[in-house]
């Protein structure tokens, strides 16, 4: 596979559908006492990266990315 230049604004924004599923999903159907610290700091800096700002427990976390869902992509400018 050759990379044939930047990504399309369109694949950043279904990139960042799919992680912002895949780490709610994680932290909806994973039981609390099995959710990996590991896991939740890569959240936190995920929202973090996202403008969301949040404490590390689970239930916070779990309403960060609840956030997430339709705001606008974090990698664009209001001009774009």
């Amino acid at each position: 596979m050759s990379i044939k230049g930047p990504a399309s604004r369109e694949s950043l924004w279904a990139l960042h559908r799919l992680v912002t599923k895949c780490l709610t999903e994680y932290m909806l159907t994973t039981p609390r006492n099995k959710l990996r610290a590991t896991f939740i700091q890569v959240i936190v800096t995920f929202l973090s990266h996202n403008g969301i700002k949040v404490e590390g427990t689970a239930p916070n976390v779990a309403d960060g990315l609840a956030k997430l869902e339709g705001m606008a992509l974090p990698f664009t400018t209001p001009e774009q």
